[in-house]
């Protein structure tokens, strides 16, 4: 089986035009990248385009993408607002 990137908005928008279709599709559905990144800095199918970006975004990212991707301690404080750290002791 193929082992896929990592790949976040920044790859993408600094390797325009370098990932191939399935690569692409993998970082759609596991990756929740932006659909304006992924729309203007790779080479998109008619299908992609069409099941992805026209029909499947939603505040644009796709959907349907997998949210329980691995969380990072970064992650965490910068969706948390409301987040207060105490030094105890």
């Amino acid at each position: 089986m193929r082992e896929f990137l990592t790949l976040s908005d920044r790859d993408l928008r600094n390797n325009p035009f370098k990932y191939d279709e399935a690569q692409i599709l993998y970082t759609l559905q596991n990756e929740c990248p932006s659909l304006r990144v992924i729309s203007r800095y790779q080479k998109l199918t008619a299908y992609m385009c069409a099941k992805y970006v026209i029909f499947g975004g939603n505040g644009e990212k796709y959907g349907d993408c997998n949210l329980k991707r691995r969380r990072t301690n970064k992650d965490a404080f910068m969706f948390t607002k409301n987040m207060v750290i105490i030094k105890e002791g």
